[in-house]
């Protein structure tokens, strides 16, 4: 049977493990978790973010702040 990586990063394993439940829960969520939303939810996400705020994000990672009404 081949392994799979955990689902948790490092962050959430530690406190997993200060909390006792690192095995329970590493158990469940490779049952339930998955890497990639369904396309109900990506439908779904896509109406919450409008796509000037999407722009602005870019500018400010990029660098171009030409989609900001101040510039």
């Amino acid at each position: 049977m081949k392994t799979t990586a955990s689902p948790f990063h490092a962050g959430e394993r530690e406190v997993q493990e200060r909390l006792g439940v690192r095995g329970k829960i590493e158990v469940f969520a490779r049952r339930v978790a998955r890497n990639y939303l369904p396309d109900q939810h990506r439908e779904f996400y896509e109406m919450l973010v409008p796509t000037e705020n999407l722009n602005q994000v870019n500018s400010l990672v990029y660098g171009d702040r030409s989609h900001f009404a101040d510039t």
